[in-house]
């Protein structure tokens, strides 16, 4: 059930991305859409297609690491981390023991 203050952006939205699917940011607009609505889940789907389309979008990337940092949803923030920061390599730890 969608939020009635975004209805009609919601419509808005999705008709714009029949005609141009290619527009990452309408995926990125419905996550948004999504999220306010308290429908999580589903921003992280409309994110993922954003990513299918355009792996390397910051603004994508970011608005994952966003709803990754929700306390309630682990799962996300395990699967989104390497995605957005990938670990750094080891580096030997060198200390002065001075």
């Amino acid at each position: 059930m969608w939020c009635a203050c975004d209805d009609v952006t919601h419509r808005s939205v999705q008709a714009m991305l029949q005609q141009l699917p290619e527009y990452t940011q309408c995926y990125l607009r419905l996550a948004c859409i999504a999220q306010q609505c308290g429908h999580e889940q589903e921003a992280v789907d409309w994110i993922q297609q954003a990513l299918q389309r355009s792996p390397d979008s910051p603004d994508a990337l970011c608005l994952l690491g966003t709803l990754s940092l929700n306390p309630c949803n682990p799962h996300l923030h395990s699967t989104a981390a390497p995605r957005i920061a990938p670990p750094l390599p080891d580096f030997p730890l060198q200390c002065d023991s001075t």
